[in-house]
């Protein structure tokens, strides 16, 4: 069996899970819950996705309006830093991406919250079956799926904190007086965000996305893999 699926190639939704193929580009499997709680497993290609990206243009809209008022604080500090020297204007404009990073974050995450917020369970399923597939070479069954995590140090939300993190210890940086300190300084810090996202201890944004599973979703993430597997 193959053990290469990516975090990237598989998406989580409020009803289901999509597993991307590495073969068939532009085709995947997706697996879904209906109201009547029956499973449906389907292979599909992205012709079929024309709703759900008209959802994503709304919402990114949404964004842009909600986005407003860190534009205006964006726009302030940058009158703040025109005074200061060019240094501290790179440190500034570090500063606003740092803000408007962490402000489009949590914007995603209430744009997609929902009452019942479910999208959470399946994507906590998701990161459990990937996890377990890397670990084991082979479709978990339920009993061994749920011994796994439901964070995974590849999900894309931990570019949420790395961004931000990275940003505002390059702020911090750019006001030490030594140029060469100062770039020493900068350059160890990417480093270090970099070591602690891939060795995961800064998986936190995955608390505020996932949510404990129950059997239903993980259920449909292991017929979601079986189907992809099928195909690949």
């Amino acid at each position: 069996m193959r053990k290469d699926l990516k975090i990237s190639k598989a998406k989580s939704m409020e009803n289901g899970i999509k597993f991307y193929s590495i073969k068939h580009k532009g085709y995947f499997s997706i697996t879904t819950i209906n109201d009547k709680g029956d499973i449906i497993s389907e292979w599909q290609n992205n012709d079929k996705e024309t709703k759900n990206k008209k959802e994503e243009m709304k919402n990114f809209i949404k964004l842009l309006i909600f986005s407003f008022p860190v534009v205006i604080v964006s726009i302030l500090l940058l009158m703040w830093g025109d005074k200061l020297s060019i240094i501290h204007q790179s440190g500034i404009c570090y500063l606003i991406i740092s803000i408007l990073s962490i402000y489009i974050s949590f914007e995603i995450y209430f744009l997609g919250k929902t009452k019942e917020n479910r999208w959470k369970k399946f994507h906590s399923a998701e990161h459990m079956i990937l996890n377990a597939y890397r670990k084991l070479g082979k479709i978990p069954s339920i009993d061994e799926l749920r011994k796994f995590s439901r964070f995974s140090n590849s999900c894309s939300s931990n570019v949420q904190i790395q961004i931000p993190l990275t940003c505002f210890m390059l702020f911090i940086e750019s006001f030490i007086p030594n140029y060469i300190c100062m770039r020493i300084a900068m350059d160890l810090s990417i480093i270090v965000v970099l070591i602690l996202i891939i060795t995961g201890h800064l998986n936190y944004m995955q608390y505020f996305t996932t949510e404990i599973p129950t059997d239903v979703e993980l259920e449909v993430a292991i017929r979601g893999m079986k189907e992809w597997l099928k195909h690949e």
